[in-house]
């Protein structure tokens, strides 16, 4: 509220009245300011030269968006005075540039070229290998899994928990990807959707698609036995992988799994 009135009132700095009852306002206000900037998932916005403590200081201001035509905060950074850079000049559409936090699950990155579908994978000539873990099948088997994010998660643990595969965690880049996929939360599941399914396929709303909770507590909620079956299978195939060496190759394999199974827990 205090907020709302100070700007319907033009207020651009804090007064005196603000500053005496509530020295804590422009403190609260700037620590909430960059939290929202720093959840941006967009990377042209983030400069990375170098910057000092003092370039760091918030400017406000009330003024017209030559764009909106309406009043609104303008908010600058990373400079001093005139040298201050508005932080949101940049974001008036949905970002069309890539994830500022790349997913360590996309196919395309691990392929090298685009991959959008199953159909996709099938025009790759050369598959990645990931050091010679995986053969060109396992290879296709587990990009084709990774196109369809609602439901890779048990497909994926699955993939891995065979005697054959286990040993394929030995390179870091696939634990990576086992991470990203059991972990991230993947598309959010708008309020106004609850209660909708998709009645085409492929979905007619690629929204529905969605969790709520993202897509581990999805899983544990609605259909639990072939995540955790997965999981333990996984766990004890990486067990059976004990040699009572610490120095072991498989060490890491082990250690990765627990740690998996922990933060799933």
């Amino acid at each position: 509220k205090l907020a709302k009135t100070l700007y319907r009132q033009r207020v651009t700095l804090i007064d005196s009245y603000v500053q005496s009852y509530f020295p804590e306002f422009a403190a609260y206000r700037d620590v909430c300011m960059w939290w929202k900037f720093y959840l941006c998932t967009d990377p042209i916005v983030f400069p990375f030269e170098h910057f000092g403590y003092s370039d760091g200081h918030l400017q406000w201001a009330i003024d017209v968006n030559p764009k909106w035509q309406k009043r609104c905060y303008i908010v600058k950074s990373f400079g001093q005075g005139n040298a201050a850079r508005p932080l949101f000049v940049k974001l008036e559409k949905p970002a069309m540039n890539e994830h500022r936090y790349q997913s360590e699950a996309l196919p395309s990155n691990l392929a090298g070229q685009s991959i959008w579908s199953e159909d996709d994978v099938l025009h790759v000539r050369t598959l990645p290998s990931f050091g010679d873990r995986l053969g060109q099948a396992d290879s296709e088997l587990l990009l084709s899994y990774l196109t369809v994010p609602y439901i890779r998660l048990p497909l994926c643990l699955g993939f891995f928990s065979s005697e054959d595969r286990i040993h394929a965690l030995s390179h870091s880049q696939l634990r990576d990807v086992l991470q990203a996929v059991t972990f991230e939360p993947g598309r959010f599941l708008p309020s106004r959707l609850y209660g909708q399914v998709p009645q085409l396929v492929p979905a007619e709303d690629p929204e529905l698609l969605g969790t709520a909770f993202g897509l581990l507590t999805n899983e544990l909620g609605r259909s639990p036995e072939a995540t955790v079956d997965a999981m333990l299978q996984l766990l004890d195939q990486a067990l059976r992988l004990d040699t009572q060496d610490p120095h072991a190759t498989t060490t890491e394999v082990i250690l990765s799994v627990l740690r998996l199974a922990c933060r799933a827990q």
